[in-house]
């Protein structure tokens, strides 16, 4: 993988060093902001390559899923025997990995921005897939929340709603939830 305006290799980014880096397993959701705005300034396709790097990281033992939003959230649709992927994390095989960077390679911007659905489904996955494996407690969950600005319409009411949310559904999984948030371009943050 090459650093983005360099072209310089960048280790950081390869999956033996962040299985040495980072050993204990991961649950991860990446939540990807396809509202309208998105389209400006190549910002849907920073967030795809963002989202395909962070993809690319993981290794066999971390899960993963994806949920795209604007002014509703949906996951990845899943096979026609199976909910994975649109109900519960997927570990991150390169069939699962490849299929999952293929539908964020498909999404389109459109719509709003409804923080408040995609903060749901993200957490449903996590909660979903708890008790799935044997290393119950043991996994590192994060949700990698990646959009260009602040949900429409915005109010002081929705963010305090947005927080709220958040917190509810954290203490839900005992607290273990990390909310890692990334804003592409210039928007309101």
């Amino acid at each position: 993988m090459c650093h983005l305006k360099s072209g310089q290799y960048d280790p950081r980014f390869r999956r033996w060093y962040v299985e040495t880096a980072t050993p204990m397993p991961k649950d991860l959701v990446i939540v990807l902001d396809r509202s309208g705005s998105m389209l400006e300034d190549n910002r849907l396709m920073l967030a795809r390559e963002t989202a395909r790097t962070v993809i690319d990281s993981l290794t066999p033992n971390d899960r993963i899923g994806v949920v795209v939003f604007s002014n509703e959230a949906e996951t990845a649709p899943g096979t026609y025997k199976d909910s994975c992927y649109r109900e519960r994390l997927a570990f991150a095989t390169t069939e699962n990995t490849r299929y999952l960077a293929d539908f964020i390679d498909g999404v389109a911007a459109h719509g709003g921005t409804n923080y408040t659905d995609a903060l749901l489904k993200a957490f449903a996955l996590l909660r979903n897939s708890e008790g799935l494996t044997s290393d119950r407690g043991r996994r590192r969950k994060v949700i990698l929340f990646l959009t260009d600005g602040e949900p429409s319409p915005f109010t002081e009411q929705i963010g305090e709603n947005i927080l709220k949310t958040v917190w509810r559904l954290n203490r839900q999984l005992d607290n273990r939830v990390v909310l890692l948030t990334y804003g592409i371009g210039d928007g309101m943050f």
